[in-house]
């Protein structure tokens, strides 16, 4: 359970870090989904 918070909490971060340097919304997607995507394989 606590690892979901983690990985929600990292997206918040990544998102908010998007807004504020102007960072283009794809790479933060993309960042978003490796997230997942180790969080998947480490079940």
């Amino acid at each position: 359970m606590r690892k979901i918070i983690t990985i929600f909490m990292s997206f918040l971060i990544n998102l908010t870090y998007a807004k504020v340097n102007k960072v283009s919304d794809e790479r933060v997607q993309i960042k978003n989904l490796n997230t997942i995507s180790t969080f998947l394989s480490q079940k």
